[in-house]
C-alpha cells in the first residue's frame, strides 16, 4: 500500500494497493494525474525512495518528500539529485535526540490512529 500525504495539511491526497503487476513508478504517475493543481509537495512511505521516483516526481513539477530506505547511499557533486540531498540530510541527523523524538511521534500517532478506527467496529462476514 502507498499512502500520499499534504505535509502542510495533512490531508491524506491518495492511497494505492496493487499486486506486483504494478511497478512503484506507474502508480505513482497514475496518482500524480488526479492530484490537484495546487498540490506542490507529497510526502510519501519510504517504497518510493528511488531516483527513479525523484525524476517523475520532478517531471510531474512535485516535491517528493519521502524518508530514505535503510542502508540508502547518496552522490556528492554535480550528479547529486533532490533524493541525494534528502539522503545526506536524513544522515546528517543520524541517531541525535530529535531523530529519536521523530520517530517516537510517529508510532505514537500511527497507534492513535489505529485505536481510532478500531473504534469504529470491524467488518461483519455474512
Amino acid at each position: 500500500m502507498t499512502l500520499g500525504v499534504c505535509p502542510k495539511t495533512h490531508e491524506i491526497l491518495f492511497t494505492i494497493t496493487s499486486d506486483e503487476s504494478f511497478g512503484d513508478p506507474t502508480l505513482f504517475k497514475m496518482t500524480m494525474d488526479h492530484l490537484p493543481n495546487s498540490i506542490k509537495d507529497v510526502l510519501m512511505d519510504g517504497a518510493l525512495d528511488s531516483y527513479e521516483m525523484y525524476r517523475l516526481a520532478e517531471r510531474e513539477r512535485v516535491n517528493l518528500i519521502t524518508p530514505p530506505r535503510k542502508g540508502s547511499k547518496y552522490k556528492i557533486g554535480i550528479d547529486q539529485s533532490k533524493r541525494d540531498e534528502t539522503v545526506q540530510m536524513i544522515y546528517k541527523m543520524g541517531n541525535n535526540e530529535e531523530a529519536l523524538k521523530n520517530q517516537h511521534h510517529e508510532m505514537l500517532l500511527k497507534s492513535l490512529i489505529i485505536n481510532k478506527l478500531n473504534t469504529l467496529g470491524l467488518p461483519v462476514r455474512t
